[in-house]
């Protein structure tokens, strides 16, 4: 606003200031289905885990990564079709850093990773790079968990009817003067991984698990057709929430909630 003679003050009580960009925040969300045999997914790995993959084997193979620090930026091509005579744009992003990922299925669907990612920079709409390729793979689904009716964690029999695993690595914007968007994002707090599961319990041992504070690995194993398989091996989860959830008489229900700091996740495929 502007000072002003008490003559034109009247005219002038609303503030004129106009918009001026002072920032630009590059990000957003990604989910997707992933695929046992698909690269696209090594490659999402090894920045959602910020790990470099270890490969063992000698076909069928196993990438195997741990979480990490190994913070890569990756550069994504989003393609857009904007209208019926103007199509298959693209908009370019660059330095994209995993901030949080979930890794989530439910009983008679689909697995899904849904992420959110911090990025350095981006373009306008530009004309599609490369040549689109779509391979055919077979998708992770949650009846492919091997485990769901088995001991998954400390040898508690638990009827899985969705699963989830998240890792949060509370990451934080650095603006800079001199530069409308953010630098390389860093760590603002520790890494926090959580499971969460909504299960069917066939004994109470579970709960007594919950009181005594009782710390245990928790495999998960997802195996689709030969040599397919997606294993996570999330380490001495502590058991966090254990509310009991009473729908119908005969079934004991349990909200369940583990906290654990560090995850593993292991992929094999031929």
């Amino acid at each position: 606003g502007h000072l002003l003679p008490a003559g034109a003050a009247a005219g002038n009580a609303v503030s004129r200031d106009s918009a001026v960009k002072v920032a630009t925040e590059v990000g957003g969300a990604l989910e997707f289905v992933p695929m046992y045999d698909h690269r696209s997914l090594t490659l999402l790995l090894k920045h959602l885990l910020h790990a470099v993959v270890a490969t063992t084997g000698a076909g069928p193979y196993t990438h195997t990564y741990d979480v990490g620090v190994s913070r890569v930026g990756l550069s994504a091509q989003v393609i857009a079709g904007l209208s019926e005579t103007l199509t298959d744009n693209a908009r370019r992003f660059t330095g994209l850093v995993c901030s949080s990922w979930t890794f989530s299925c439910e009983a008679g669907g689909l697995c899904k990773i849904s992420s959110e990612w911090i990025g350095t920079g981006g373009t306008a709409f530009q004309a599609v790079s490369g040549t689109i390729a779509v391979v055919d793979s077979e998708e992770i689904v949650a009846a492919h968990m091997n485990n769901a009716s088995l001991t998954p964690w400390n040898s508690r029999q638990l009827y899985l009817q969705s699963f989830s695993i998240k890792c949060d690595y509370k990451l934080a914007r650095t603006p800079a003067v001199g530069l409308y968007v953010s630098t390389k994002p860093v760590l603002s707090d520790f890494t926090e991984i959580t499971v969460t599961a909504k299960a069917q319990a066939r004994a109470e041992l579970i709960h007594d698990d919950y009181l005594a504070g009782t710390t245990s690995d928790f495999p998960v194993v997802f195996a689709g057709t030969s040599p397919g398989t997606l294993t996570f091996d999330v380490h001495n989860c502590k058991l966090t929430k254990c509310d009991l959830m009473l729908s119908a008489p005969g079934e004991i229900m349990y909200d369940l909630e583990w906290r654990r700091g560090r995850a593993h996740a292991r992929r094999g495929r031929a």
